[in-house]
């Protein structure tokens, strides 16, 4: 019975966890949606070289 505090809150922070990296991507799928032009021709470029 000692651990299921433990436990709770373990599983609580991964919730959360999950939820915030979430966020995140969907944040980061609509910031690439829509780029500035210095941002997408720097990404072009990274691109071209690594492939």
């Amino acid at each position: 019975m000692e651990a299921l505090p433990f436990l709770l809150l373990f599983t609580s922070s991964l919730i959360y966890l999950s939820n915030s990296i979430r966020k995140f991507n969907t944040w980061g799928s609509l910031h690439t949606k829509q780029p500035r032009e210095p941002f997408k021709s720097t990404n072009f470029e990274h691109n071209t070289r690594t492939n």
